[in-house]
């Protein structure tokens, strides 16, 4: 596995696996694993100023597993500012899983498998990333 960034690192099953629809085989990554780091949740959020926690999203279909592009609306999201959650928000969410991946400040110790449309999954723990909305 090649590093993306320091503690950080992705496992991609490139073109090995077809994923079968109707009359369609995609042919492209289908799972993504990251290892996870040493930090909890708790000590994630308390590096942040402010931010969001988001806690789901709606509309995670909406990923081009081409490109890696997605739009979202991140339902429920806790707001945080310095370092405590104040309350809840709830807010759309674009942009792109790779440069996601590369402003990650923070890698959580916990892993959760999350399943996506057209055959794509990942499990991944919770990563505190850099993202201007």
């Amino acid at each position: 596995m090649k590093p993306v960034r320091e503690g950080l690192y992705a496992a991609v099953v490139l073109l090995a696996i077809a994923v079968f629809f109707a009359p369609t085989i995609i042919l492209g990554p289908v799972y993504l694993a990251l290892v996870p780091g040493r930090k909890g949740l708790d000590e994630l959020i308390g590096e942040v100023d402010k931010g969001f926690l988001v806690l789901d999203v709606r509309g995670a279909n909406a990923l081009d597993p081409t490109t890696g592009d997605f739009s979202v609306v991140a339902t429920p999201a806790l707001i945080i500012e310095h370092g405590e959650t104040i309350g809840f928000s709830r807010f759309e969410l674009k942009g792109n899983v790779w440069e996601l991946l590369k402003n990650t400040t923070g890698v959580g110790s916990e892993l959760a498998r999350i399943w996506l449309d057209e055959g794509l999954s990942l499990s991944l723990p919770s990563l505190r990333t850099e993202v201007v909305m």
